[in-house]
């Protein structure tokens, strides 16, 4: 294998594994009775798991039609990395579908960065394939992440609720102010 041949399967292999990741933690979320109480939050978790399980599907295609499977011990690694990450979150929530967004949010902003760095390598590499593969992974996620960051501030305003009566509207006035500051950039 040339070390373009090299370089692009390990960043196939990577975006692979952090994908496979990443759904798992959304499949394990899906079945959660608390996500489930929130029927809005519960679709959006269903349409991360849907997208992901399409985008692993395609990027093992990829990896089989380069030649090559993924690399077990970096997945491995990622897997050993993420995991403990993931197990330590799950050890300390009080609030667990907000928590559940706020983690989502940061997976896929994630798996949007590293979509654009195996962009960057495909189109290096003179893949077209991959370069278009990652490129629409990014658009899919895109949205799914901006949904993630307007569901999130309900369900904060929900729970708050457990521990004080919140203002109403809180919610909406944080969700203005959010658009604003994005617009911004």
């Amino acid at each position: 294998m040339t070390a373009t041949q090299t370089s692009l399967h390990h960043h196939v292999s990577d975006m692979k594994a952090a994908t496979d990741h990443i759904l798992g933690a959304v499949k394990r979320q899906a079945e959660d009775g608390e996500v489930q109480k929130v029927p809005e939050v519960s679709a959006l978790t269903r349409r991360i798991e849907t997208t992901l399980q399409m985008q692993s599907q395609a990027l093992e295609s990829e990896l089989k039609r380069i030649g090559q499977t993924p690399t077990d011990s970096l997945k491995d690694i990622v897997t050993a990395v993420t995991g403990t990450v993931t197990g330590l979150y799950d050890k300390v929530r009080s609030h667990p579908v907000s928590r559940n967004l706020r983690d989502n949010y940061t997976a896929l902003s994630l798996a949007a960065v590293s979509n654009s760095m195996l962009h960057v390598t495909a189109l290096a590499a003179d893949d077209a394939a991959v370069a278009s593969l990652a490129l629409r992974n990014m658009d899919e996620l895109a949205p799914l992440i901006i949904q993630l960051g307007e569901a999130i501030l309900p369900v904060v305003e929900r729970e708050l609720a457990a521990d004080f009566s919140p203002k109403a509207g809180s919610a909406h006035i944080a969700l203005e102010n959010v658009r604003k500051v994005w617009a911004k950039g």
